[in-house]
């Protein structure tokens, strides 16, 4: 097991690098040239991997890195999908899980929202971002790092 990060869309970087270094579990940090990965530490198993700039590139590089029983760190969805498909647990920035069972409703709704974003309308907005989610994240990867 080992956490795989994908860096352009984590800020929950602290509570990883912490977590992975109590439970003694590697980090995979994938970041774009734009964003700032974490230092190396005494006694974090850190490896660190740059994507090319391009849009997606650090999605791509996940999905390459992404195995059976890892933890993926990401909001992207159309990453998580593909990372549980291939048997990884995938946790949002948020601490909510994403499940198998939920990723075909997740997936039309995020279509949905495209095409009427496409139109001019917007769907709904995204809550901000609270103190409780910081929580939620670090309980539920604790979970299932124990």
């Amino acid at each position: 097991m080992r956490i795989v990060v994908d860096g352009d869309a984590s800020g929950q970087r602290d509570v990883i690098v912490a977590l992975a270094r109590e439970f003694g579990v590697p980090l995979l940090w994938v970041h774009n040239p734009s964003h700032r990965p974490p230092v190396q530490q005494e006694g974090l198993d850190l490896r660190v991997h740059l994507a090319d700039g391009g849009a997606q590139a650090a999605d791509v590089v996940v999905m390459n890195f992404a195995a059976v029983d890892d933890i993926v760190v990401t909001g992207d969805l159309g990453l998580a999908l593909v990372c549980v498909a291939k048997g990884a647990a995938a946790i949002s920035p948020r601490g909510f899980w994403y499940r198998a069972e939920d990723m075909g409703t997740r997936m039309e709704f995020r279509a949905l929202a495209a095409r009427l974003k496409r139109g001019g309308e917007y769907l709904h907005h995204k809550p901000p971002h609270r103190r409780l989610d910081d929580w939620r994240f670090e309980q539920e990867l604790r979970r299932a790092l124990a």
